[in-house]
């Protein structure tokens, strides 16, 4: 069946891998149109929906070019959500998705995994693998820190590490 509905989906629309667009080839209706891009962004993702069902295009992509529908996550290894290039997405675990992260707007420091202990007047350096919170330690310097973070980043998360 999911091998059915991906051949429908393919016969009225295409996926171009290096541009990470996708573009009717059959006039579905008024809003989707041969020849027009297909998609909308919907809290950042770009999502399309087709035969009545939406599907975020980084998912469809997938399943268009393998011709079955994904079973983990798929990660955009730059960290851009909407930028479906086939060279930036790959399947992920919800926790490699999670390590590709950005830093969050509330991190203080600016960077990924240390904080500032004032009580201390020391930087902390965390990271977490698999759900679990791994302390690195206090550092005297936020270069010591972010250094700290980095490695760890590289020896736990391999591919997936993002420090940005």
């Amino acid at each position: 069946m999911e091998e059915r509905l991906i051949q429908r989906i393919k016969s009225v629309l295409t996926y171009d891998k290096d541009s990470g667009l996708f573009t009717w080839i059959k006039d579905v209706s008024s809003r989707a149109m041969t020849g027009q891009i297909a998609g909308t962004r919907v809290n950042g993702y770009i999502c399309i929906s087709v035969f009545g069902k939406r599907y975020q295009a980084h998912r469809l992509a997938f399943a268009l070019v393998n011709d079955k529908f994904p079973i983990l996550m798929i990660d955009h290894r730059n960290g851009v959500i909407d930028d479906n290039r086939w060279s930036n997405l790959r399947e992920a675990t919800n926790s490699q998705n999670t390590c590709n992260s950005a830093t969050s707007s509330r991190n203080t420091t600016g960077i990924k995994g240390v904080s500032y202990d004032k009580s201390r007047n020391l930087y902390r350096a965390r990271i977490d693998v698999n759900g679990i919170a791994i302390r690195l330690g206090r550092f005297d310097s936020i270069e010591e820190a972010s250094q700290a973070v980095f490695d760890a980043r590289l020896f736990y998360h391999k591919e997936f590490a993002n420090n940005g």
